[in-house]
């Protein structure tokens, strides 16, 4: 599910565990600006994440 989520986000599954103590992917990517999230939960696939 995690997979299908990066994949509708367009990110790697490797974002949602950046930041995290023992983390070290090298990668200094910033997050996804708000908008792209909000849009995201508002979407169609928003709801079945709950």
């Amino acid at each position: 599910m995690l997979y299908e989520i990066a994949n509708v986000l367009g990110v790697p599954v490797s974002r949602f565990f950046e930041g995290l103590s023992g983390n070290a992917t090298g990668r200094d990517d910033p997050p996804l600006p708000a908008g792209e999230r909000i849009e995201f939960i508002a979407s169609a696939e928003g709801p079945a994440l709950d």
